[in-house]
């Protein structure tokens, strides 16, 4: 039987814009299978892959862009006023306030049940593999600015939006998810102008004012988040476009960071150029075992505190997982100071790459892995008019009471319909699936197909 507590309310997944809703249309298997399946392709399927992947796809080719045709890129960099350049801080600014439009908080309530997997998850995040970065600053990396730049990947907290994403395509629990990128990106504004001078001191004498640090991240993080979660919460009007419009804003929330990377790879194009390909190569391998190590470590916290699956599949997932916005805004307050910015850049963006291909297979294999396993306690009605319930046809149906019944249809924060809760011996949740077999009422009539809009 999946793991939920007798008459727990499944938490909705918040909003993103790859996360699913209650008002998407049911489509069918036949449709939903994709191109690789059907063996042919079309404009809605390259469409949808393409938006899908579009931050993948856009990081790839403003690296190659900026080091083919640097000037543009270098251009643009160079408009600032005093340390603050023009174009990259509107870019920054406008990741964060659509990040507080978009925030819903609605569902925080549900996961602060999950107090345990929450604490858990902060300690991970903001404690445990930010000692990683203290390793990372003595790697034999030339120029030192590439372990830097891996340093402060390390430090900076959990991913805003596509940790979120990630969390539902595995089922977990997605409120508990998003509590945890809250909570965590908002203390580690604070956190981070202290730890990045500590842990770059520790390889170079490098005097960085955490106060000034400070400032920047408030200015260009938790001022803009806030105005725009203000914004959300004050009008229902906005509420409405932003959700008509989530698609669009996800593209320019990415938009924006791709610009950024541009701008910044552009500027050191004749270092990145200069450097040999085999230092390259080394620095992606040290990002992918990095990301891999955090998986390590955060899979054996949640098997030590035996966290059920929707919980474990976000502590793992949102502890593995780190935030580029927020690495790329800390490089652009350093300045000058650890090395050219375009060099610090390159292994917080690889580093962002190779996490989020490791976690879509691993988060496509956990969310059917749950699936198969949740399918399998469906209720089926035998030839003898009793009702199996995991294989066993022990519940017997007398007197016209029938010993199993079973309540409107709800959904679970990946978007399945669940036929529930089964009120037996065991009390579950019971998911709902067009693989399985048809549920049956308590009177063994099957139950009429799951409404497209639940």
């Amino acid at each position: 039987m999946p793991d939920v507590a007798p008459g727990a309310e499944a938490p909705t997944a918040p909003a993103t814009e790859q996360s699913p809703t209650s008002e998407a249309p049911r489509v069918s298997q036949k449709q939903n299978r994709g191109c690789f399946q059907r063996k042919k392709c079309s404009w809605p399927c390259l469409k949808a892959f393409f938006l899908k992947n579009f931050l993948v796809i856009g990081l790839i080719t403003a690296i190659v862009f900026s080091l083919a045709v640097p000037w543009p890129g270098r251009e643009v960099e160079s408009w600032s006023v005093g340390s603050w350049g023009i174009v990259s801080t509107i870019n920054v600014v406008t990741i964060f306030i659509i990040s507080g439009l978009t925030l819903q908080t609605d569902h925080i309530k549900d996961a602060v049940r999950q107090w345990a997997a929450a604490l858990v998850g902060c300690i991970s995040i903001l404690l445990i593999t930010p000692c990683a970065a203290f390793v990372l600053v003595d790697l034999p990396f030339e120029p030192p600015a590439y372990r830097y730049g891996l340093a402060i990947f390390a430090l900076v907290p959990t991913t805003i939006a596509s940790g979120i994403t990630l969390v539902t395509a595995a089922r977990g629990n997605a409120a508990l998810a998003l509590m945890l990128t809250i909570i965590t990106n908002v203390l580690g504004v604070f956190i981070l102008p202290f730890t990045v001078p500590l842990v770059i001191s520790q390889a170079q004498d490098v005097s960085l004012d955490p106060e000034n640090l400070l400032i920047k991240l408030v200015m260009t993080i938790l001022v803009p988040l806030i105005v725009g979660k203000i914004l959300r919460e004050s009008s229902t009007w906005v509420r409405k476009q932003v959700a008509n419009h989530k698609v669009a804003l996800g593209l320019l929330n990415n938009g924006s960071l791709i610009c950024i990377v541009w701008q910044t790879l552009s500027s050191a194009q004749e270092e990145v150029i200069n450097t040999a390909f085999g230092t390259l190569c080394l620095i992606a391998l040290a990002a992918i075992l990095l990301h891999v190590a955090y998986l390590i470590v955060n899979f054996i916290l949640v098997k030590i505190f035996r966290f059920p699956h929707r919980e474990a599949a976000a502590v793992l997932i949102m502890g593995s997982e780190k935030t580029l916005p927020m690495a790329v805004t800390v490089i652009a307050a350093t300045g000058d100071a650890l090395g050219s910015s375009g060099q610090l850049t390159v292994p917080a963006v690889l580093a962002h790459i190779f996490q989020v291909l490791i976690d879509a297979f691993l988060c496509d294999y956990l969310g059917k892995r749950e699936l198969k396993r949740s399918s399998q306690d469906l209720p089926i009605t035998t030839n003898s008019g009793t009702v199996e319930l995991n294989g066993n046809s022990n519940v017997e149906i007398n007197g016209g009471k029938p010993a199993v019944t079973v309540e409107p249809v709800r959904t679970t924060a990946a978007g399945e319909v669940l036929l529930g809760p089964v009120k037996s011996s065991t009390s579950t949740l019971v998911p709902y699936s067009e693989d399985s077999p048809t549920p049956a009422t308590s009177t063994g009539t099957p139950l009429p197909a799951a409404p497209a809009n639940v």
